[in-house]
Parts: structure tokens; C-alpha cells; sequence
């Protein structure tokens, strides 16, 4: 009997051509299983990449699940919306189950692998902060790469033979260079008061 379900809901989606695509998207529902409390219908188990959850019941597989729109992305098999990039500008829309296809606008960056909100970009001299703007480095730390945290200064020269010759600033460590030899005058011995010569007289 339940055979005769699925052979006679195969003939009708045959006939309806259920398998949408929409640019590189697939519409509708991938599974599916008998809806125990409406006769003859059947509910989405799963829809296809990049589809949300438009109707819990129905006859055709097509109608369950529908694409999410431009500038939203889900990752999930069964969402009832899709996700917003918030702050994020939607790079392209080939493929709505991927949110790398959105960006940021200039100036920020992604917050998250997912790309679901956007912080400023911090650059040398700053770290990022919990708020998702950025903040000088704290005194006795520096940053020297774009949106990174700050790190304390080295306190001696990689090679013992160096000396420290800058301290570091916010977006620089400290510079060591090999000690220069100290610079040595030439020496004059003065001429001792009294020792001039003078003309003898008769």
C-alpha cells in the first residue's frame, strides 16, 4: 500500500517536472516522507542546498522548500529562513547555501567564518575589540599586521651581541643593531706656558 503511494506520487512529479533549477540552485525538496496527519500529503525532511522551508505540507516537492533571496544564504538541510549578511554586500549569487559568496564593504572585514556580520578593519598600531571596532595598542605593546592583536615588546636584542637602539611604538617592535666602535680624536700635545722662545740681547 505504501508502495503504491510513492509509485503513483513518482508519476505525478514526473509529470510536473519537480526538479527546478534556478542558476546553479536546485528548487524544492530533496527528501521527503508521508504526512501522517493530512492524507496524500507529505512533509520535507530535507531541502536542497541553498532552499528554505516554504510550506510544512503539501503534494509537491518543488512547493516545500523554496531559495533563500539575494544577500541571504542558509546552511542548513531544513531552515525556515534564510540568514543576512547584516553588514556584508553579497559578492555573487550562484549559489545561495555558501555565504563565502558574501563580502564586506571596504574598510571591514568579516566576522566570522560564515561571514555573518562585519568589523571594522584594525590596522598597525590597533587591535580588534569584543565592541567590533578597534583600539590603540595598550602602552608597552605594538601590532605590527593588519587586524591583529597587540603584543608585548621583546625585552632584549634576538643576538646578545646587539643593543636595543629604537624602543618599539604601537606599530613597531624594538630595533637592535651591532654596537658601533666608539670614535677616537687624534691626540695634540699643547705647548706648556713658558716654554717660548725668546731673542737673547747683548
Amino acid at each position: 500500500r505504501m508502495t503504491g503511494f510513492f509509485w503513483m506520487l513518482g508519476l505525478t512529479l514526473l509529470a510536473q517536472g519537480f526538479l527546478c533549477i534556478l542558476g546553479d540552485v536546485e528548487v524544492g525538496c530533496k527528501k521527503w516522507v508521508p504526512d501522517t496527519q493530512v492524507k496524500g500529503n507529505i512533509k520535507c525532511v530535507e531541502c536542497r542546498p541553498g532552499n528554505r522551508v516554504a510550506q510544512q505540507s503539501g503534494t509537491n516537492p518543488q512547493e516545500l522548500c523554496t531559495p533563500c533571496e539575494r544577500g541571504t544564504y542558509t546552511l542548513k538541510s531544513l531552515a525556515f529562513e534564510c540568514a543576512s549578511c547584516t553588514q556584508c554586500i553579497a559578492l555573487s549569487h550562484s549559489n545561495f547555501s555558501f555565504p563565502y559568496f558574501c563580502g564586506c564593504k571596504k574598510g571591514l572585514r568579516c566576522g566570522n567564518a560564515e561571514c555573518s556580520f562585519c568589523v571594522d578593519e584594525c590596522g598597525k598600531g590597533q587591535e580588534p575589540t569584543k565592541k567590533r571596532d578597534c583600539a590603540p595598542c595598550p602602552k608597552g605593546t605594538f601590532n605590527d599586521q593588519i587586524h591583529q592583536k597587540c603584543k608585548p615588546f621583546s625585552t632584549r636584542c634576538p643576538d646578545p651581541t646587539h643593543i636595543i637602539v629604537f624602543k618599539g611604538n604601537t606599530s613597531s617592535d624594538i630595533l637592535c643593531e651591532f654596537p658601533q666602535p666608539p670614535t677616537t680624536l687624534p691626540v695634540t700635545n699643547p705647548e706648556k706656558p713658558g716654554k717660548r722662545g725668546t731673542s737673547g740681547c747683548c
